[in-house]
This record gives structure tokens, C-alpha cells and sequence, in this order.
């Protein structure tokens, strides 16, 4: 329950709580009505003792900004002055006046210090994706950026569609290999010499433009080969102007491809 009187730390005088006016919080002030109105009591200087007249405000304790310097003075050699809270920056590392708990001295500083934290969050969103191929059972890594994939190369691919589907595998060679060997065997086919090949040439592979090594033969990569420039598969035929000398390993990496 609220008092009758209260003390006003001004005057000092116990007065009526209905002197004292209700401040943002909605509790009563400590200086009476009468005190808020007139000039702060005067009051002895803690520097020189000397009593002075405070202005509007109550926390003034000394007379002149010279008592005020002194007595800070005083107070820095004995160890009770507490010093100006100069601190480093922890971005750039120069010392600044810090106010509160500011750790930063400037723009500057703030803007550069977001900018790492912002690409230290993001850096994560870059890495890659790892994941276990579930044909061989290796574990690989994938964009992040690139659609989630199970499968770590086009060779496993081609090896679970195998194991899944074994008869449609054995159809499509076998409907390739009748196709291969009809246009090989058409009205309009050549037949073609490959050493002439090699010879018209000059032992040069067309597809990497680096020289075949005619002393060896397929399987070794650098053995020279006949390739078609546009596939059996792709609608080629089997004539001298749709061969060229090539690789073996060059021969194998284009495949199908015209």
C-alpha cells in the first residue's frame, strides 16, 4: 500500500505523496513538485568544499570543470579513477573510444565485417553433396546445385540397366549387330583396303590430329583403326569417303556419335 508522506531528496522534507507527479513508469518521482519548479539546493563542492549553485540537473557534485579535472586526477593516481575504455577494433585492430559495448570503430569495420560472416554462412550452400552409389557401393561427391543423383558415373549406369534388364540388353545388341551387318553388307558397299586408308592419311588420326603408331595393333590405343565418319548406327555406309584413319582409343571414346 502506498504511503501517506514521502522524504524529497531535495529539500529533505517529508511531504504529501500527491507532491510528487508520476513519471513514463507510473511511479512517483523523488523530487517533490515544488523542487521540480525552483533551482537544485545549493550543495558543498567535493573538490574545494567551496558550497555552489548546482544547475537544473542533481548530479553535479563540483563547482567548476577544474575541481571536476583535479578530482579525476586524484582519483587516477590512487587507482579508484576508472580509465578512458579505449579498446581494439576486432576487425581492423586499432584502438577506439568504445561506448558501450561497441566493437567496431567504424562504417567501415561493420560493412566488412558483415560481408565475411555473410560469406562464411554461404560458403556452406557451396559445398559439395556426398552420397554411396548404390551399383558399386564408392561413396562420391555431387554439386549442390546439380540434381540429386544415386549413381556416381555413366558406367554404373550402364551396368545397373544391364542387371535390371538383362533380356532387353540382349535384344538391343543383337538388333545392332544385325543393323551394323546389313549396312555393311548393302549393294552400295566398298571394299575397302585399311592400309590404303592409312596411306592416303599419312598415318594421322582425324579426330585428335596426333600420328597413329602403324607397328601396333588393336587393342592398344595408339593402334590405327577404321573409323566412319558418320556411324553405321547414325545411317552411314561403308564407302571410302565415310572412313578415316583414327585411334583405337579415340575410335572407342566417339562411339556412336557422328
Amino acid at each position: 500500500m502506498e504511503q501517506d508522506t514521502k522524504v524529497c531528496r531535495r529539500c529533505e522534507q517529508p511531504k504529501p505523496v500527491e507532491s510528487f507527479s508520476l513519471n513514463n513508469c507510473g511511479n512517483r518521482r523523488g523530487t517533490c513538485s515544488d523542487c521540480r519548479r525552483g533551482k537544485p539546493k545549493p550543495r558543498p563542492c567535493q573538490r574545494c568544499g567551496q558550497v555552489f549553485q548546482p544547475k537544473t540537473y542533481e548530479n553535479s557534485s563540483h563547482c567548476s570543470r577544474s575541481c571536476a579535472a583535479l578530482d579525476a586526477c586524484d582519483r587516477k593516481a590512487t587507482g579508484t579513477f576508472s580509465p578512458i575504455p579505449f579498446r581494439p577494433c576486432v576487425q581492423c585492430g586499432h584502438e577506439f573510444y568504445r561506448r558501450g559495448s561497441g566493437q567496431l570503430c567504424s562504417e567501415e569495420c561493420r560493412k566488412a565485417k558483415a560481408r565475411i560472416e555473410y560469406r562464411a554462412a554461404r560458403s556452406d550452400l557451396h559445398s559439395p553433396q556426398s552420397a554411396a552409389c548404390i551399383e558399386c557401393g564408392q561413396g562420391f561427391t555431387y554439386s549442390r546445385y546439380s540434381r540429386p543423383t544415386i549413381i556416381c558415373s555413366k558406367r554404373c549406369a550402364r551396368r545397373r540397366k544391364i542387371r535390371l534388364d538383362p533380356d532387353g540388353h540382349a535384344a538391343r545388341k543383337a538388333r545392332d549387330r544385325a543393323t551394323r551387318r546389313g549396312r555393311l553388307g548393302h549393294d552400295g558397299a566398298e571394299l575397302i583396303v585399311p592400309w590404303h586408308v592409312y596411306r592416303d592419311d599419312q598415318w594421322i588420326c582425324y579426330l585428335c590430329g596426333d600420328k597413329v603408331d602403324k607397328h601396333k595393333r588393336h587393342p592398344h590405343p595408339q593402334a590405327p583403326t577404321l573409323d566412319h565418319v558418320i556411324p553405321l548406327a547414325r545411317g552411314g555406309l561403308h564407302v571410302r569417303e565415310n572412313v578415316r584413319t583414327a585411334h583405337s582409343i579415340c575410335n572407342i571414346l566417339k562411339g556412336d556419335r557422328g
